[in-house]
C-alpha cells in the first residue's frame, strides 16, 4: 500500500487526532500533517494532493453547513489506522440534519497522513441533499 510506516504508533495516533482537530475548528494548519501526494479515496472522489483534498472539502462545504466528521475510535491495524465515527452536517437545500456513521483508514508516511480510504453512509448523506427522511 501507499504507507511507509511498519507499525502505528501513539505519535502517529496523535498526529491523526489533531487532524481531526484542526478540521472541525476549521484551522487550515491540517494541511501540515498531510504529506503533500495524499491520496484521498472516498465515494464522493478520489483525489490526490492538498488541492485535491480542499475540492472535497470545498464540495461538503457547498453542501451542508458546518460538515465536520467526530471521531470516536482510533484502533492501530498494524501499518494503517483506523478511525470510526460519526459525520455530521445539515443539508444547505433542505435543512435536513444528517448523522451517518463512518470508518477512515488511514496511512502515513514520514509522520504525516500519506492516504485517507473513506467509508461513510453515503445514502444517509444523499437523502438529507435530496430532501427524503425527516427533519
Amino acid at each position: 500500500m501507499v504507507g511507509k510506516v511498519e507499525q502505528i504508533d501513539q505519535e502517529l495516533i496523535h498526529v491523526c487526532e489533531e487532524f481531526y482537530r484542526q478540521l472541525e475548528g476549521g484551522d487550515i494548519r491540517y494541511f501540515d500533517l498531510l504529506d503533500a501526494d495524499i491520496e484521498f479515496n472516498s465515494p464522493f472522489g478520489d483525489v490526490h494532493g492538498h488541492d485535491g483534498v480542499a475540492s472535497i472539502f470545498e464540495m461538503a462545504g457547498r453542501a451542508f453547513d458546518e460538515p465536520h466528521p467526530e471521531p470516536e475510535e482510533f484502533v492501530p491495524a498494524g501499518d494503517r489506522l483506523l478511525v470510526t465515527g460519526t459525520w455530521k452536517g445539515r443539508a444547505k437545500a433542505t435543512g435536513i440534519s444528517v448523522e451517518a456513521r463512518f470508518a477512515h483508514i488511514v496511512w502515513f508516511r514520514e509522520g504525516k497522513i500519506c492516504a485517507t480510504h473513506v467509508y461513510v453512509d453515503s445514502a444517509k448523506v444523499r437523502e438529507a441533499i435530496e430532501g427524503e427522511g425527516t427533519q
